[in-house]
């Protein structure tokens, strides 16, 4: 009897899992369900406001695809943790999060989240978790590993599109389950148009690949220069999604049994109807180029970048080696690092049998590139969403069309504008600047004088210019070479920002700069999609200056609010006394004690361990001005902060004498 209770126990639970609702004893405290497209959840067990879930892997190896809606009967903290041998299961920012049924998603923030420990402190935390703040009763919440990119997320890119002369929609083929398999053409077929062949979701969990994508299409078809440029010399062929059934179903699509669509190339016997089509259509089309978009493990540095993974092959590495250097001036600037190369070595013989998309194409005959791009779920620091995938892939497009691929033949040459003579440009201006004024000078004019060279030549003159006026502090001279810079449309996305960045700035240093003058630099830096955390943090710091010494501290503040958010980890302190300091100045005085303890907490940090470097001692006439701020500091706290500067290796006088002004204040 009992036995077969149990059997009726789990029968019930297998029953539930599989219809993607899932209720636990708790039944009227907190419900989770899946059963909605892209859903996947396995709920183990709930005990109190503690959730542990899984993955459901549904017959595949260990991965971490999982994406749910969790329903509590009334507000308060509920806690989701993963099992420890599942692995790690979120990003670096924690889970997406959906407050509107997985229309609009953010990441939660690693705020929220305890990611599991290795080693001697796994104990300590075994495994993933997060937690999240229910706000209001019966609240709905969705929650995924990443951002997720389904059926309905390309149908409302479609509607977004509306009627476009330069794409075509079709269907390829269909699933194994009856589910069409969409086929994009954009451009025209022709005498000396290079086919291109794109793709995306070989493994349906992979959804921020398809954001990339995405965006890499959107430019395509659009009336930019770039895309005007490029549609002359090719036509695209893109599958957006080729896992259309697991996509829509929620699986994971990695290591499906006996193996997944990105192992269906080159098999004696191929079994998914969207990989059998495709390479039917790159043998019928011609096609010479071909990229497959991916997106890598959830955590591990090297999965946090965007990286390149195939065949090295010699024309491909010139080939790959040519499209990164183009992305150096191409993609947002707040993207963290290059694209890096992670390609295998050839061997000594073509691969037979199943292989990726990207190792089958490199050995077709007439391909000249052939490679997967990796695209990270997010990155730390910049919290990289779905737009900003999309701005990276419309980045893509445009160096793609920069970029002049060679064939297999070794000796075959580009023309003199390759991306070598521009990286030699700069880096030969750097070189000389400072210390040969007038062949710096010569070397910008000879591309502002020459009709010939394209036009990015004659936007990095006008940067260059600036940089040697600012240099000379010729700043009128500067700000206009940065402003011809900024307004050519034929700039880069890196010389916009740049221009953009360095106009603000020095409008902000000079003194005599008007308020109309100094608001129209800075809105223009603001229009600037996605700048570095170096470049907002330099402009905000500027900006927070110029209008506190103009005594506009109501519009100073902002500026130090995103120069605190900005700054990096060593001024970080800095920049939250300076947020401080300016509540004061506004009467503010709640905020002001909330801004001094929080840069205590962030300079304590850095601190423990004390940098070896100037930073230790400046940090800490940092942490001493932060506690003279607060009413509750002790004097013992204060003397500690102070010693660190006065007892480190390096004597830096500013920070020394801060810190011999701040001691008075106790003494």
């Amino acid at each position: 009897m009992k036995s077969n209770l149990n059997l009726s126990i789990r029968l019930f639970g297998w029953l539930a899992v599989m219809c993607g609702f899932i209720q636990t004893a708790a039944a009227e405290e907190i419900k989770i369900r899946a059963d909605f497209s892209g859903g996947n959840v396995l709920v183990q067990k709930i005990e109190g406001n503690t959730v542990h879930i899984a993955p459901d892997l549904r017959g595949g190896k260990p991965w971490f695809y999982w994406n749910f809606e969790a329903e509590a009967a009334k507000p308060g903290r509920v806690r989701f943790v993963f099992p420890a041998e599942a692995g790690d299961q979120m990003s670096v920012n924690g889970p997406a999060v959906s407050l509107d049924e997985g229309k609009t998603w953010k990441w939660l923030g690693a705020e929220q989240v305890k990611f599991r420990k290795l080693g001697a402190d796994a104990k300590l935390q075994p495994s993933d978790e997060f937690a999240f703040e229910f706000t209001a009763p019966l609240q709905k919440v969705r929650f995924s590993v990443g951002i997720p990119y389904l059926q309905s997320n390309l149908d409302k890119f479609i509607e977004s599109i509306g009627e476009n002369p330069h794409l075509n929609r079709d269907i390829l083929t269909r699933s194994r389950n009856g589910r069409p398999v969409p086929l994009w053409k954009i451009g025209q077929s022709g005498e000396g148009v290079t086919p291109i062949l794109v793709s995306a979701r070989h493994h349906a969990c992979e959804a921020m690949a398809s954001y990339v994508l995405e965006g890499f299409l959107q430019e395509a078809i659009s009336d930019s220069p770039a895309a005007v440029s490029f549609r002359k010399r090719y036509v695209i062929y893109a599958v957006p999604i080729v896992d259309v059934d697991g996509v829509e179903l929620g699986d994971q699509g990695k290591w499906r049994s006996p193996h997944d669509h990105n192992r269906d190339y080159g098999q004696q016997q191929m079994i998914y109807p969207p990989v059998i089509a495709m390479v039917q259509l790159a043998k019928t089309a011609g096609v010479e180029l071909a990229l497959d978009f991916h997106c890598p493990t959830i955590r591990m540095d090297i999965h946090q970048g965007f990286y390149y993974a195939g065949i090295r092959l010699p024309h491909i590495k010139r080939n790959l080696d040519e499209l990164t250097a183009w992305m150096d001036e191409e993609r947002p600037p707040a993207i963290i690092g290059g694209e890096r190369d992670l390609m295998s070595k050839p061997g000594p013989t073509a691969p037979t049998g199943g292989m990726p998309f990207s190792n089958y194409f490199a050995y077709q005959p007439g391909v000249k590139f052939a490679a997967t791009l990796e695209c990270p779920f997010t990155q730390p620091g910049n919290k990289m969403d779905a737009a900003m995938a999309k701005a990276y892939g419309q980045a893509l497009l445009r160096a793609w069309e920069r970029t002049e691929f060679v064939g297999v033949k070794p000796d075959e040459a580009r023309s003199q504008w390759e991306s070598a003579r521009f990286v030699a440009l700069k880096k030969s201006f750097q070189d000389t600047y400072k210390t040969n004024a007038a062949a710096a000078e010569s070397l910008a004019a000879q591309y502002l004088d020459n009709p010939q060279a394209p036009a990015i030549y004659r936007v990095e003159a006008h940067i260059l210019l600036g940089t040697l006026r600012n240099h000379q502090r010729n700043f009128p001279a500067a700000l206009k070479h940065y402003e011809l810079a900024f307004a050519d449309k034929n700039s880069t996305t890196a010389q916009r920002a740049t221009a953009a960045a360095e106009r603000a700035r020095l409008a902000c240093l000079i003194p005599d700069t008007s308020a109309e003058m100094l608001a129209s630099a800075l809105q223009d830096f603001a229009s600037i999609s996605y700048p570095s955390a170096k470049q907002q943090a330099s402009v905000s710091q500027a900006a927070m200056k110029a209008y506190a010494d103009r005594s506009d501290f109501n519009q100073a503040l902002p500026h130090a609010l995103a120069w605190s958010t900005s700054a990096g980890k060593y001024d970080r302190g800095s920049a939250l006394n300076h947020v401080a300091g300016l509540y004061d100045k506004v009467g503010r005085p709640e905020q002001a004690i909330a801004a001094r303890q929080a840069a205590v907490a962030v300079l304590r940090k850095e601190l423990d361990p004390v940098p070896v470097g100037v930073f230790g001692p400046l940090m800490a006439a940092d942490l001493l001005d932060a506690l003279n701020g607060l009413p509750t500091s002790t004097v013992a706290e204060k003397k500690a902060a102070a010693d660190i500067a006065l007892k480190h290796k390096l004597q830096i006088p500013s920070a020394l004498s801060r810190v011999r002004a701040g001691l008075k204040d106790i003494e």
